[in-house]
């Protein structure tokens, strides 16, 4: 086996500011039918990251609006989450704007909330510092560096070069791009 020495590579200054969660960083454990529960396997992950009460989430609770059998059912599945299912009076004592409308049931969950996203980046940066990774931010790859049909390095777009072996190429919206430089395209798909 022997020691793998691991080099991070950002292009922005601060990690994962491009990171999908920055959107809206909501942590809803609602997933019906999952055959992974993947929201779930999220907590246990991010309890462990951190070692006392989650700092990485500020529960806000939320409410999702259905028809009450619909409702119930995702409420039935959900045996890791608290959640209670609420008539239209205690709907709208919880959520005054839904006055007037349409919505007759709701279903609470208080311990969805939002995510600190810089709280998680910074634990899991710190965390990978200390197993001895290198993290590079501002710095661009440019390209894969090919030869003879293998792997063998890194260009940046400073021009500097890191050699290594394998690539993981994480780079969302520039994946396509990067992978395309040495002939292995990854369009993303949704």
């Amino acid at each position: 086996a022997g020691v793998r020495r691991v080099t991070l590579i950002e292009r922005e200054a601060l990690l994962g500011s491009h990171a999908s969660s920055r959107n809206a960083a909501i942590f809803l454990p609602v997933e019906r039918g999952a055959p992974m529960r993947l929201a779930a396997r999220q907590r246990v992950i991010l309890d462990e990251l951190f070692d006392r009460d989650p700092p990485w989430l500020r529960r806000t609770g939320a409410v999702l609006l259905g028809a009450s059998q619909a409702l119930a059912t995702i409420a039935a599945d959900l045996p890791s989450a608290r959640s209670e299912v609420l008539g239209r009076a205690a709907l709208v004592e919880r959520v005054p704007c839904l006055e007037g409308g349409d919505a007759e049931h709701g279903l609470l969950v208080p311990d969805s909330g939002v995510i600190d996203v810089h709280a998680v980046m910074s634990a899991l940066v710190g965390r990978a510092r200390a197993r001895g990774v290198v993290v590079l931010p501002r710095a661009k790859a440019a390209r894969i560096v090919v030869e003879r049909d293998r792997v063998v390095g890194v260009a940046i777009g400073d021009g500097s070069a890191l050699a290594c072996r394998h690539v993981v190429l994480a780079g969302g919206a520039w994946s396509e791009v990067i992978g395309a430089t040495c002939g292995a395209p990854l369009p993303l798909v949704s």
